[in-house]
């Protein structure tokens, strides 16, 4: 049985379960996958959500709310979605530049002029690679807005820069109280390597969210409420969470007993204490299983959702096919804007899933959307540090279900 998922949006609690149970039925890979995950003590909880051809088909929560607790997890717990907030972040950015309001290939010092002198950090051979022995040179071109969007603007994060380089790019921002104050911080770092030469995953949407709050003479954070947020009906999406006690808590495994604990960095008694809520647009936002669907389906939907239309189609096609050059490598992943496209998945009935894209975020949240299948899925957990194998499952567990509930119906 299938639910339309836009008749979720004003059912009642109660009533959202009884569709979880229903829409459930079948996906054994992936209720499996998901029972396994808590059974071995890899997660003390998570939750994941499958559409397909815009209906709900699978709806569901496994494990607990936290290791401190009994209390089941449901399926309408908020999350921190971390870097899950890209996606959106890159969407807004489309519809400013639908609208003229910006340029894919503007540079960023017009919207940050701190970014007018953001140098390349290099080192003479044979020297020590010592902060004090670093030589900085102009790069050999401005960072444009499209940069940003792809990874290859030079900027970094402390975990996927050269070790030389961790020193500029540790507690960046931990001083700033807005935006704006946050982006002159990051205009600071050095930069690895010339814009538009390789792909390094950094801060990059994080500046990406101030070029958007300057384009759009709004604060970043009332933009995404008013373009995205309120439209698509992600009432429980935002930098801010309505109720922080009702969080679900970020968790470790303990260094002496092998258990999961509560991650005190980014936890502390019963609500997130890691941040003062910067609106930053590579990281911040905290979301449900319900709301981040609702975003995956207007990209699905090339757009629009429910009539109400954010972008042309163009624009997504645009956003979700690889931008990166021949001579780019990004590991195994080719990267659009905001987002990664991946190859099939080999399943027991043969490849599923080519052309489909998402992300992940550090938590354990993953997505994604496969517009050959009509399919959306969205994931949450709350650990630490982030899974890229679990990321890898959870796709293949959906791919596999979706593979073999086709081949069964008669």
């Amino acid at each position: 049985m299938r639910t339309p998922i836009t008749s979720i949006v004003c059912l009642t609690s109660a009533a959202i379960f009884a569709i979880a149970s229903l829409a459930s039925a079948g996906y054994d890979t992936l209720r499996d996958f998901m029972e396994a995950l808590v059974e071995q003590g890899q997660v003390v909880g998570c939750m994941a959500e499958v559409t397909r051809n815009g209906d709900v088909t699978f709806l569901d929560a496994f494990g607990s709310y936290s290791p401190d607790s009994e209390t089941p997890l449901g399926i309408d717990a908020v999350v921190r979605i971390y870097s899950m907030t890209k996606p959106i972040t890159s969407l807004a950015a489309m519809i400013l530049a639908e609208e003229g309001k910006l340029s894919l290939d503007d540079p960023v010092s017009k919207y940050i002029p701190e970014f007018a002198d953001v140098k390349v950090a290099t080192w003479p051979d044979g020297a020590a690679k010592t902060r004090e022995n670093a030589v900085m040179r102009p790069p050999s071109r401005p960072i444009m807005v499209r940069d940003l969007l792809v990874h290859t603007s030079g900027l970094g994060y402390r975990f996927s820069v050269p070790p030389e380089y961790e020193s500029w790019y540790a507690n960046i921002w931990t001083k700033a109280t807005t935006l704006e104050e946050a982006a002159k911080y990051m205009a600071a770092v050095p930069l690895v390597h010339d814009p538009g030469t390789a792909f390094l995953y950094g801060i990059n949407t994080d500046v990406l969210g101030r070029v958007i709050e300057v384009a759009a003479a709004q604060p970043f954070e009332d933009f995404l409420q008013e373009r995205i947020f309120t439209p698509l009906q992600m009432d429980n999406t935002g930098f801010r969470p309505s109720d922080p006690k009702g969080v679900m808590p970020i968790v470790r495994r303990s260094d002496e007993t092998g258990e999961l604990e509560i991650e005190g960095t980014h936890f502390a008694g019963d609500e997130p204490s890691d941040n003062s809520y910067l609106p930053l647009g590579g990281e911040g936002l905290y979301s449900t299983l319900h709301d981040y669907t609702r975003f995956c389906l207007v990209m699905l939907g090339e757009g629009e959702l429910d009539g109400t239309r954010i972008v042309t189609p163009r624009t997504v096609h645009y956003m979700t096919h690889n931008h990166l050059a021949p001579n780019i490598k990004a590991g195994d992943l080719y990267f659009g804007m905001g987002v990664s496209t991946s190859d099939a998945v080999q399943t027991a009935y043969g490849p599923r899933g080519l052309g489909r894209y998402g992300w992940g975020g550090a938590a354990c949240t993953y997505f994604f959307v496969d517009p050959s299948q009509d399919l959306t899925a969205v994931f949450a957990t709350q650990l630490r540090p982030f899974n890229a194998d679990l990321g890898k499952a959870f796709p293949a567990a959906v791919l596999e279900s979706v593979a073999s509930e086709e081949a069964t119906q008669p």
